[in-house]
């Protein structure tokens, strides 16, 4: 699949955007023109070409169509790793593995983002075979939520996010958010079943 744009400036010619797609419909590259361009009157570029390596966005795929693997023009590859439930659990781009960190991310057992951050995985590989769980029971390690796998020493939490249900909403903090609420001149407040509550976050 390609595309087509024409400049207005100077000489009109012609800037070529290629698609390429795999046997599954899958996309693994996009040629911007500046590559094209110089591509033309080869029969062919390898991946690990430079060309490809500075200009080329690229990706690989897992046996179930997850995206494993990406890499931007002019920028180091990301990995990505997903749990045995499909979800992205752990991402790194060139800077992380040079320092030999991932970051992170644990959902709820409703699937949604829970605790997110950056720490050593050195089973990384085998993470497909667990689920990134983020359980709140109260007691846990990262503000209430029990963590499985349990993190590696040195983790560091970036963002923690709550979402109503778990019963650890106090009145006190309920009358607050009600007030500011009638305050701002928005009537009432319902708390249902996975909303979004606040969150968290270090910098």
């Amino acid at each position: 699949m390609s595309t087509r744009t024409w400049t207005a400036v100077g000489t009109c010619r012609a800037l070529d955007t290629y698609y390429v797609y795999d046997g599954l419909g899958r996309l693994r590259h996009v040629l911007p023109p500046l590559l094209s361009g110089a591509l033309e009157g080869r029969d062919g570029i390898a991946a690990g070409d430079s060309l490809m390596a500075a200009y080329a966005w690229s990706y690989r795929y897992d046996g179930h169509g997850d995206c494993v693997w990406k890499k931007l023009p002019g920028a180091e590859a990301v990995e990505m790793v997903y749990d045995a439930g499909h979800r992205l659990a752990l991402s790194r781009d060139g800077n992380q593995r040079e320092r030999g960190v991932w970051s992170f991310c644990y959902h709820d057992g409703q699937g949604r983002p829970a605790v997110t951050g950056e720490g050593v995985f050195p089973d990384a590989s085998s993470a497909g075979d667990v689920h990134f769980r983020a359980t709140y029971d109260g007691t846990g390690e990262a503000l209430g939520y029990r963590m499985e796998p349990a993190l590696s020493d040195g983790s560091r939490l970036l963002k923690i996010t709550w979402y109503d249900g778990y019963g650890f909403i106090d009145r006190a903090i309920l009358f607050l958010v009600v007030l500011t609420r009638v305050r701002k001149g928005i009537p009432g407040i319902d708390l249902l079943p996975g909303y979004l509550i606040p969150r968290k976050v270090n910098r």
